[in-house]
Order: structure tokens, then C-alpha cells, then sequence
């Protein structure tokens, strides 16, 4: 049976040298038996030379050039293009550790039923991880990693999750098989990542969350995430971005046969951060704008919510929701008066948690 690993990369402008060492860390891995997809959609012709010299000396690249328009759309194109029994993504930025492939291979012949692979990620912050063990859940046990995916927190995920990014795709190594009719929202730039990495947990029967290390993510100023908002324009769409987030999030837990009323409370939660934001934004997008938008794609969602389930509200999330409380000018009061008396509901509720 092919095992071959496909490895998924978009490039949009990367530096040489920081290409030089995602591809260094594939050719490093002790798992031969894999393949590199390089979608690339720069505007710079070094950049685009340096791809061309390079797979022309290598077997396993294969190099496909496409319009700029996002890291969604570059990604989908890429999955299009795999041959191997499962796939993996990187940014072409980062890179990918050593044992990543020979360990998600060992695993996936251990456990036949397994679908996803879920490894840690190492950051530019130096972490301290406790020792655990593998953990495996099954259709009728994921609900817990669908509520952490939707809300970032639940009563009883935080225990052990152990530098595992559930709603990112770095350092997970999936089935191919599992990603029919699966693809990435390309109108959404914001979280897309989350709706892809919903659909795939939706999706995934038997999912192995594993103490190892699998990915390196750096933060640079030029990525493709860190380029989504600069101005005011931008602003804008990322705002109108978030509600397509939502709206994909709303009509997939609708689609669900998993428990929706806990899923709606936990996407609720992390909904009122969004509401927060588009206070924010109201200069930006037009007060009368956000009333609408506001009241027409979140009410329904945050107003049946059950928060009492979550124990661990953060506290930046807190200092949101009170201020919104204790500073509540003209403006918001005027755009929507009923938003307000929701989020100080929520805050008292919130509050009573805490004590």
C-alpha cells in the first residue's frame, strides 16, 4: 500500500533563505517515502527563479505557479495535486522536525483505524510541557476537542492539552481518504484555518493527540497572516471576514449530528470577542453597518448561550467584556442599545463564575 507522505507548502514572497530551511527539514526527516507540493503565487522573480533551480534538481518537488489570491486558495489548489496516502501542511516559512514522518507513519501502521495525527508545536516562546501520554478519541469522545476548536476553552480539555494547536493545521498529519469533499473557505481571511481543521475533526473517526514535537512556527512580519490587516480597508473586510467565519461555523454545527447545544454555547463564548472587535471597528465600518450586521448574525447565536459550563474564563476575555461595561460612550449606545445590555448580562454571568 503507498505510504508516501504529501507535503503541502504555498509560498507568496518568502525569503530564499528561509525557503532554503523548510526544505532542508523535509529532506531531513528520517521517513523518506514522501513528496513536496510547492504552490507558489509570488510577485518577486528571484523568488520565482530559486523555485524553478530548485525542483529542477529534485525528484520528489513538484512546482506549481498560480495567481495571488490567498494562502485558502493556494492550499486547496495544492490538495489537488497530492499522490500519497496522507498529507501534511507547512508554511514555507516554518519547518517541520526530524522524527515528524517516521513517527506519524509508525502510528498510523500501529492503529489502523486511525484518521489524524495531532502533534505539538514549538514557538518562539520557550514552553515547558508536562510529560503525558497519548490520547485517543473516538466519534463519540471528540465532542471535547470540536468545543476547545470552537470556544478555546472547556472544563475539562485544558488538563491535557499539551502544545497541541487544535485549530491550526500545523503538525497534523491526516488521510488523504478523510479529506473528500473537505477544502478550505477561500472568501474567509480570517480563522480559516479553524472552519478547514472543524471539518476535519467533524470528519476524522479516530484522532491521536501525541506529546511529541512536529512543527517549528516562526513569527515574521512579512507572513501571509501577518500581512491580512494594515489599513484601514483591510480592516474592513477582515471585519466582513469574520462574519463569513461565523456564518460557516453556524451552518456547520447546524449540519452536525454531534451534541449542537454545546457547540453553539462554546462558538457563543468566542463570539462575544468578535462582537467586542466590531465596537472597534465602528469608525471604520459604519455604525448604522455594524448595528445591522450585529444584531442580524450574532444575537441569535449569543442570546441562548449557557456559559456556565465554561470554568476557566480568561482574563483578558474579562477585561474585554468590562470595559464594554464600565465605558460604554455615546457611540455604542446609539448603534445598538440591546448589544449592550446583552454584554453586561454576560459579563455579571461571567462574573459570578469567577467568584
Amino acid at each position: 500500500m503507498n505510504n508516501k507522505i504529501s507535503v503541502v507548502i504555498p509560498v507568496y514572497n518568502t525569503p530564499i533563505n528561509m525557503l532554503e530551511r523548510c526544505f532542508t527539514s523535509i529532506e531531513e526527516q528520517e521517513y523518506d517515502n514522501w513528496e513536496v507540493i510547492i504552490v507558489d503565487s509570488s510577485n518577486d522573480k528571484e523568488i520565482e527563479l530559486f523555485l524553478e533551480d530548485y525542483v529542477s534538481e529534485k525528484i520528489k518537488y513538484f512546482l506549481y505557479k498560480v495567481d495571488h489570491r490567498s494562502i485558502s486558495y493556494s492550499r486547496n489548489f495544492g490538495l489537488t495535486k497530492v499522490t500519497g496516502k496522507y498529507v501534511c501542511f507547512c508554511d514555507a516559512d516554518d519547518n517541520l522536525l526530524a522524527s515528524f514522518f517516521e513517527n506519524s507513519i509508525n502510528l498510523f501502521k500501529s492503529k489502523e483505524d486511525l484518521d489524524l495525527i495531532i502533534g505539538r508545536v514549538l514557538t518562539d516562546k520557550p514552553v515547558q510541557y508536562a510529560v503525558r501520554s497519548e490520547l485517543l478519541f473516538d466519534r463519540e469522545s471528540k465532542l471535547s476537542l470540536l468545543t476547545y476548536l470552537l470556544a478555546g476553552k472547556t472544563t475539562n480539555l485544558n488538563s491535557f492539552l499539551n502544545g497541541q494547536l487544535l485549530g491550526r493545521v500545523y503538525a497534523k498529519m491526516m488521510k488523504v481518504s478523510i479529506l473528500r469533499e473537505i477544502k478550505f473557505e477561500e472568501d474567509v481571511l480570517v480563522h480559516e484555518d479553524n472552519v478547514f481543521m472543524f471539518d476535519v475533526l467533524n470528519r476524522a473517526q479516530n484522532i491521536l493527540l501525541v506529546p511529541q514535537d512536529c512543527y517549528r512556527y516562526y513569527t515574521n512580519t512579512f507572513s501571509i497572516t501577518n500581512k491580512k490587516v494594515v489599513d484601514k480597508i483591510k480592516r474592513k473586510n477582515m471585519a466582513r471576514s469574520e462574519i463569513k467565519f461565523a456564518n460557516c461555523i453556524y451552518d456547520r454545527i447546524k449540519d452536525t449530528n454531534i451534541q449542537r447545544k454545546d457547540l453553539f454555547d462554546a462558538f457563543s463564548l468566542r463570539m462575544i470577542g468578535t462582537l467586542i472587535n466590531y465596537i472597534g471597528y465602528m469608525r471604520i465600518f459604519g455604525i448604522r453597518n455594524i448595528g445591522s450586521l450585529v444584531k442580524k448574525e450574532y444575537y441569535r447565536i449569543i442570546k441562548e448561550t449557557n456559559f456556565r459550563q465554561f470554568k476557566d474564563i480568561s482574563k483578558e476575555e474579562l477585561r474585554y467584556i468590562r470595559a464594554i461595561k464600565l465605558s460604554t460612550n455615546y457611540n455604542v449606545a446609539k448603534f445598538n442599545i440591546k448589544l449592550v445590555a446583552i454584554l453586561i448580562k454576560v459579563a455579571r454571568r461571567i462574573g459570578r463564575l469567577r467568584k
